[in-house]
């Protein structure tokens, strides 16, 4: 969204955050665990929302806007819609009569093969599910696997079962977006506007391809054709619709008071970030290819990116403070709590302590202090480590989350293949 068109952002909770543009300040971003702690962390947090996915060879009968003329003798050609086709489109609605799943047919033509029919299917299956997106699996086997099912109940693929047990198993298509989320906890006594405020503001002073609308919505690299990051209210957002998502459920409540609690934070991967990846040799990949641990490794590398080259840091903890040696631990924390160090020592004194503590520490006191959050640094407040798992409670309440054994689907076709080939 362009900030251009959108009314002049509110300074609320603005005042309650310091921005830094220094390059080098005091310690990198602190998480408060170690690296495997958090990769495990930020995967029983994750959630998979929308998914783009392409099959190969299936030709279901779509609704098409291609035509084509009528070939007769009469003086007027006659147009008419083209049933057989090799492109086609169709929606698919939730129980709410939202649309949730978008369908697409086409003939894809390579140098040196046979052209062949493809679709695509877009959209979240959570929503279509569940008639709300506010938490999801993040299956992305069983996801793929239900879009397909979904489609097929509508449209029918007619493909082998061998081939279905193969979709099962996280095989045969390929994935070309997928948006992973997450529920994000505020900083104490901050509301959602006050925080997604103060982060805009931040990420414009530090020069970041920032997408804001005031008090609802930050995106970081929006824009990108790879990868973009995403923080918004998700409450707000649903609330502005003529019907919101929560209104069928019979647990509303419960779905307002997280979107409520949590900033959501949403991270979309796209096929030009897939195709670069080198472990995928230049393929796009497979439903399998998605587990919780490598959703949460994409998560954290772009986490890794607001890091901005060491230029948005933490504070030094009073632990790690009081490891530096006097006199320069004083001269250290009057600067990262922003005082002017000429009013406390002399410039030939300054130069002495920048010079030790460049070169023993990497703390360059000529530069900005840290980007401070009230007592809270920035780079705390969008820690790994404040995202939240999927509450118990909803995730065991079937009116609120959906979910299914991917592998008894897949023990189901095993068990029918192997009867047939008894038979035979």
């Amino acid at each position: 969204m362009n900030n251009s068109k959108k009314p002049k952002p509110s300074t609320r909770g603005v005042a309650k955050l310091v921005t830094s543009t220094s390059r080098n300040t005091v310690s990198s971003m602190v998480f408060h665990m170690d690296e495997q702690h958090q990769l495990e962390h930020v995967a029983q947090c994750v959630m998979v929302d929308t998914i783009i996915l392409a099959m190969s060879h299936v030709d279901p009968k779509l609704k098409n806007s291609y035509g084509r003329l009528d070939q007769s003798d009469d003086d007027d050609n006659e147009f008419e819609f083209d049933p057989d086709s090799a492109w086609g489109k169709a929606d698919m609605r939730n129980g709410a009569g939202k649309q949730s799943l978008r369908i697409r047919k086409g003939l894809i033509k390579k140098r040196g093969s046979t052209a062949y029919p493809e679709i695509k299917i877009e959209g979240s299956y959570a929503a279509h599910a569940q008639g709300h997106n506010v938490v999801s699996s993040a299956d992305v086997r069983m996801l793929s696997y239900a879009m397909l099912r979904a489609v097929n109940s509508k449209y029918p693929l007619v493909v082998p079962v061998e081939r279905k047990l193969a979709i099962a198993q996280g095989g045969d298509i390929r994935i070309e977006r997928i948006d992973v989320t997450l529920l994000m906890q505020l900083p104490k006594g901050m509301s959602t506007g006050d925080f997604i405020n103060a982060v805009s503001f931040a990420l414009f002073a530090l020069g970041l391809p920032v997408d804001v609308y005031p008090r609802e919505t930050v995106s970081f690299d929006a824009h990108s054709q790879s990868n973009s990051m995403k923080l918004y209210d998700k409450y707000k957002e649903n609330e502005s619709k003529r019907k919101p998502c929560w209104s069928e459920s019979p647990n509303a409540d419960r779905l307002k008071q997280i979107a409520r609690d949590y900033v959501r934070v949403e991270f979309v991967f796209r096929k030009k970030y897939f195709l670069g990846l080198a472990e995928l040799g230049g393929e796009l990949p497979t439903p399998a290819w998605f587990t919780k641990e490598r959703l949460a490794q994409m998560v954290l590398k772009v986490m890794e990116r607001l890091r901005l080259h060491q230029r948005l840091k933490s504070r030094l903890s009073p632990h790690d403070l009081n490891e530096i040696p006097r006199p320069y631990r004083s001269t250290l924390a009057l600067w990262q709590n922003g005082d002017d160090l000429d009013m406390h020592m002399s410039k030939l004194t300054r130069a002495g302590h920048r010079k030790y503590l460049l070169e023993n520490h990497s703390i360059d006191i000529a530069c900005a202090p840290p980007s401070v959050f009230e007592l809270i640094d920035l780079a705390e407040a969008l820690s790994p480590a404040n995202f939240v798992p999927i509450p118990d409670d909803v995730r065991t309440d079937p009116t609120l989350f959906y979910g299914e054994d991917i592998n008894q689907t897949i023990d189901r076709f095993e068990r029918f293949i192997a009867s047939q080939e008894k038979v035979a």
